[in-house]
């Protein structure tokens, strides 16, 4: 397989002159990434960026140090970050830092004996969450627009799997999506989101590449690995076309999230108009409060439910709000309080529920609110009008 078959759904002409940052692990997929972009783009447009968990000990170190030989060898430049040492005891519980998406900030918690399986999976979600933070200072650092992962079909199947077996809305069922903002002014890109291990396997093995093996990928006491190693192997006995149909299964969720993310942008544009131009009068102590996304009771009663939690979902990664925190049932007591809760008789501001992350809902005879209260005696109570600030 030649380096423009491997990335045929994303060919130069999408990335020509734009600076490229390539997430490099040392695993197969992301070694093939590199060097397929690197024999299709000048050297000064390709970046390699390394992250150092330091989850296996001298075996990380051993991967960082391989991967900047592979940078040297073929003349592209490498940038390095590492996270902090492991620690060597689990931290009890009442010493455990979380961040705002209430994931375990010691991320090496997740590779002690003993450790629940719950605190594995908030673990690795904090390890990526750092990774793409470092990928992120490293692509603006260096002017790229993009972000590149080597993330597979083999991949996003597993990642399909894995949400529906955890729970998930259509963001997870979409599973890995080839391009998604990372930020701002940078894209993530996964382009080889079409193509096998066999094929990434079949590129390496033509050039003769070697690469790093992880051995903590066959412990099946991890959730993904298990699906990989002992659940994926039997449906493909019993149903050989299975991982054919539910990538076909999850990009037919993309596309509907897609088009379901510019239905709740337009709305989201015209809540925005509504409020700030004064069609409806201003909410009492939540306007112009920017802790606050607010919303008039006519908007929400015109829009359909699964619009409006589109619209929520997107206010929630925008503002860096817990949405991993967010359950079901969150979400259900937020429908039911949009479509059936009666609004206070008095032009009074009053608390519906309580959200993770500190967050609450608030409303009153014309608008609802999601944010965070105003510090204590900073502002009125609630319960009670608030004085514009």
């Amino acid at each position: 397989m030649q380096s423009h078959q491997l990335l045929d759904q994303w060919p130069r002409d999408k990335w020509r002159d734009r600076r490229l940052v390539i997430a490099v692990s040392g695993g197969p997929d992301s070694v093939a990434l590199l060097l397929a972009t690197a024999e299709l783009a000048p050297q000064s447009q390709v970046l390699a960026a390394h992250f150092n968990h330091h989850w296996r000990g001298d075996q990380s170190n051993a991967d960082q140090a391989w991967v900047e030989q592979l940078c040297a060898e073929h003349n592209i430049p490498c940038i390095t970050g590492s996270a902090a040492a492991t620690p060597q005891q689990p931290l009890p519980p009442d010493l455990n830092q979380f961040d705002s998406s209430g994931c375990i900030q010691t991320a090496m918690l997740a590779w002690q004996e003993g450790e629940p399986d719950e605190v594995r999976v908030r673990s690795e979600e904090h390890a990526r969450a750092e990774r793409y933070a470092f990928l992120t200072r490293v692509a603006y650092g260096h002017g790229a627009s993009y972000v590149v992962t080597g993330h597979t079909a083999d991949d996003r199947v597993e990642t399909l799997l894995h949400n529906l077996l955890r729970g998930t809305g259509l963001a997870g069922a979409a599973a890995l999506r080839m391009f998604r903002p990372l930020d701002r002014d940078l894209v993530l890109v996964r382009p080889l989101l079409t193509k096998t291990r066999g094929d990434v396997m079949s590129f390496l093995s033509q050039r003769g590449q070697a690469f790093r093996t992880d051995a903590s990928n066959t412990d099946q006491s991890y959730r993904r690995n298990f699906l990989r190693g002992s659940v994926l192997p039997l449906i493909d006995q019993n149903y050989p076309q299975a991982k054919d149909h539910l990538l076909r299964f999850a990009q037919l969720t993309e596309s509907m999230l897609v088009d379901c993310e510019v239905l709740a942008e337009r709305w989201l544009l015209d809540v925005e108009h509504s409020v700030g131009s004064g069609v409806a009068s201003r909410p009492a102590g939540l306007w112009p409060n920017t802790h606050y996304w607010v919303a008039p009771r006519s908007a929400l009663r015109s829009q359909v439910w699964s619009i409006v939690r589109e619209a929520l979902r997107l206010t929630w990664l925008r503002r860096k709000w817990p949405l991993g925190a967010m359950t079901h049932t969150h979400w259900e007591a937020l429908r039911q309080q949009f479509c059936e809760a009666t609004p206070p008789l008095l032009d009074q501001t009053r608390v519906a529920m309580q959200l993770p992350g500190g967050l609450q809902l608030e409303h009153n005879r014309e608008y609802w609110a999601v944010g965070q209260p105003p510090i204590a005696g900073a502002g009125t109570k609630t319960g009670s009008s608030h004085a514009p600030e």
